[in-house]
């Protein structure tokens, strides 16, 4: 008797539905992993662009160390003069023109330092360029030096604090030189001293290196801007600010809304009344 030859039963292939199904919980993959991507991206260059800020700082306490214990002048030639080059931490006169700063021989004179590196020292509309430092970006730094604190001693820090409704005053309005004690305001963590500046307003318009009058500080970094702090440290600060970035707006903090505390507990305002930049370290007994 013949024995019955039994045939192995074909596997069936996927079907459409199954490989729809394959496909779309693929895609739905995709569109959940790469926005974390980006935003783990976007995290790391915050983490770079703090760290910058602190080994600028660091650079800054070596410079005080050298110097008196003293914050770098605005000019490197004369302290009583507003610089012709912009603010000597960044740049000075060379025998061809401008130079690199006071900053730069304590940080291994590595320029990308002012560098953040979600912008790479571009504009707002992202054009490129030739700048200080023969690099392919149109700006020199991102970030730029608080005017102001040029003399301060670094052993006798102040209290300083901004104004916690910056929208009191319109915007052209510059608030009061002694804040009254009815206007509310939030303190610094410390004294800010170098900030990652707005490039909109006004780092690509004024190249000079400071901070000061109607200058902003950045929110690329979830609506915040790096900052150091003279006592070593950087943090990403989050400034009051209107709800459009190419438009000032009254609820925009500037550098006029910054006071220091002085004389009889008083808050006056870090930017000079007049326009011009404060004496060399008025910081040290604001009055």
């Amino acid at each position: 008797m013949l024995a019955t030859r039994v045939h192995p039963a074909r596997r069936a292939g996927f079907t459409l539905i199954e490989l729809l199904v394959v496909i779309a919980i693929i895609a739905l993959l995709i569109s959940i992993l790469i926005p974390a991507l980006k935003r783990a991206r976007e995290q790391a260059k915050t983490v770079v662009c703090r760290s910058n800020l602190r080994q600028i700082a660091a650079g800054l306490t070596l410079y005080a160390q050298d110097f008196n214990d003293e914050v770098w002048p605005v000019n490197a030639e004369r302290v009583d003069a507003w610089p012709q080059y912009g603010g000597a931490w960044a740049r000075v006169a060379g025998v061809d023109g401008a130079e690199p700063g006071l900053l730069y021989p304590y940080v291994s004179n590595v320029d990308e330092i002012a560098e953040c590196p979600s912008n790479l020292r571009r504009t707002s509309t992202r054009d490129s360029g030739n700048n200080l430092f023969d690099k392919n970006a149109p700006l020199d730094f991102d970030y730029t030096f608080v005017m102001n604190l040029h003399g301060a001693r670094l052993s006798n820090r102040k209290d300083m604090a901004y104004l916690a409704e910056p929208q009191r005053y319109p915007v052209n309005t510059v608030p009061p030189a002694v804040l009254p004690a009815d206007v509310p305001i939030r303190r610094f963590d410390g004294m800010p001293v170098i900030v990652e500046e707005s490039t909109k307003w006004w780092n690509e318009t004024y190249v000079d290196g400071m901070w000061s009058n109607q200058d902003q500080i950045e929110t690329r970094h979830s609506r915040g801007g790096s900052v150091a702090f003279a006592e070593g440290f950087a943090q990403t600060f989050e400034p009051p600010m209107g709800s459009k970035y190419q438009v000032r707006e009254s609820a925009d903090l500037d550098a006029n809304d910054v006071y220091v505390k002085g004389v009889n507990d008083q808050w006056f305002r870090l930017e000079y009344r007049s326009g011009t930049f404060r004496p060399y370290g008025w910081i040290n007994s604001p009055q």
